[in-house]
């Protein structure tokens, strides 16, 4: 992790992005890497499978959304006081967007918050777990205020390398 070039910060805008935000900044800072961030907006079909009672009551329009969370993200980064190259707005399965935007944009390594649930959040993955677990790139996971700890997980090339799956290494 010496020279990351590109550093793509996934957020949902909860409480967990300035810490994320934060462990971003300073990887871009002591590496000279560029930082973007990406936040997702779930797809409007999604929540009206979801909640289709409440969907027609409730639905705002896609482009306000997307302008609400770029504001949102603007004043996450001016609050922790770093700069971003970029602001990504993406719209799908939070996840699977996040890897997508990290492929495509070619971020050396993905920082995303987690918030640490347990109980039933947990059995069902968060979004976080499913990052590592789908990204190619390396991933750093910025846990809440309260663990005041950081779980650094590489690509999965190298984690199979060290489990010894991986016949090529």
């Amino acid at each position: 992790m010496d020279h990351n070039h590109r550093i793509l910060v996934a957020t949902d805008l909860g409480d967990t992005t300035s810490g994320a935000l934060r462990a971003g900044a300073a990887l871009a800072l002591g590496s000279h890497a560029e930082l973007a961030v990406v936040h997702v907006v779930p797809s409007l079909e999604t929540i009206s499978m979801l909640f289709p009672q409440r969907y027609a009551a409730e639905v705002v329009s896609t482009g306000d959304q997307l302008q609400r969370a770029d504001a949102a993200i603007r004043e996450h980064v001016a609050r922790v006081g770093c700069e971003v190259s970029e602001v990504f707005i993406d719209e799908g399965t939070p996840y699977a967007e996040i890897v997508k935007r990290a492929e495509s944009w070619r971020a050396d390594i993905i920082v995303v918050g987690s918030h640490g649930r347990s109980g039933l959040a947990r059995v069902f993955g968060s979004v976080a777990q499913r990052v590592v677990r789908h990204a190619d790139c390396a991933v750093l996971v910025a846990r809440g205020a309260r663990a005041r700890t950081q779980l650094h997980a590489g690509d999965r090339a190298a984690v199979r390398r060290r489990a010894g799956d991986d016949p090529g290494g």
